[in-house]
């Protein structure tokens, strides 16, 4: 059923993550698909202490830097993984995600 096919968020991040960790060349832009994460780019739904881990996981030293950054958040939001990718890879990010303005929702 669907419940099978479910793949969670931090799963989803752990894939993209480990995936762009084998980029070696240094890049100008990395693109994701709309939707290759669920929520919006400002919903807090990650825990700060595991998206630390999976970072450090796939890039190592790499992601030292950011990872040393305060924020005074425990829950932090896929704007975070980007801007952090962006950091880690010093290139620019673009994923479209889903929004919400005034009540009115887009992708």
């Amino acid at each position: 059923g669907k419940e099978s096919d479910f793949i969670s968020p931090y799963e989803q991040w752990r894939r993209i993550t480990a995936l762009l960790s084998q980029v070696k060349e240094p890049v100008d832009l990395v693109v994701l698909p709309e939707s290759a994460v669920p929520f919006s780019d400002h919903y807090p739904y990650f825990s700060k202490p595991m998206v630390d881990k999976i970072l450090r996981h796939s890039f190592g030293m790499r992601a030292e830097k950011v990872l040393s950054e305060k924020t005074p958040f425990q829950k932090v939001s896929n704007r975070f993984w980007v801007q952090a990718l962006g950091k880690i890879l010093q290139s620019d990010v673009v994923i479209g995600m889903d929004a919400e303005e005034e009540g009115e929702y887009f992708s």
